[in-house]
């Protein structure tokens, strides 16, 4: 229960934040940075894959010190980014993956998924949040958002699926958020 509840007062600190600061950033492409294990946000880079749900979480703390708040991608933050992007195309929310089985995985941005300057979002990775699937059987099953390369059920931006937190695989990647 204490992660539980600790994951509860961090969502409410984001939400409280998003509210009085007018928004927050979500990192315009997946996770990258594995080989210096320093997260980064940048196009044509290999994708930060095989990592914890746990590690992800711990890589997207402190990015940038204590001046600005980064965190691993929430719920609440994916669900208002498909709500802007749905704003701006309708047909977002419900779009197929760009990236199939036969593409494998590819480069961060490389996946023909974009819209308003955020890339690979419903396509790719799946990416880790800190939603708990079962918060009633504890900790254990989070969450993981979009859509993966080698996925054939072809999902979409809006998905959720549950994984065990300690998967670490290659169709698993992560997006920082910043918020003040």
């Amino acid at each position: 229960m204490q992660v539980i509840k600790r994951i509860r007062r961090k969502l409410a600190g984001f939400i409280n934040s998003v509210k009085e600061n007018d928004g927050y950033y979500i990192a315009r492409y997946e996770a990258s940075g594995k080989a210096e294990q320093s997260v980064k946000s940048k196009r044509g880079q290999e994708v930060w894959t095989e990592i914890k749900q746990p590690d992800a979480e711990t890589s997207c703390q402190g990015i940038y010190g204590t001046a600005v708040n980064s965190a691993l991608m929430n719920s609440y933050a994916f669900d208002t980014a498909i709500l802007f992007l749905q704003k701006q195309s309708s047909q977002y929310a419900i779009r197929q993956s760009a990236n199939d089985a036969e593409d494998g995985l590819l480069l961060a941005g490389e996946s023909g998924d974009v819209q308003c300057n955020i890339y690979d979002l419903a396509s790719n990775c799946y990416e880790w949040t800190t939603e708990i699937f079962d918060p009633f059987n504890g900790a254990d099953s989070c969450v993981v958002r979009g859509d993966a390369y080698n996925d054939t059920n072809n999902l979409c931006a809006s998905s959720r699926k549950n994984e065990g937190n300690t998967t670490n695989n290659t169709s698993i990647s992560f997006r920082p958020i910043l918020y003040l």
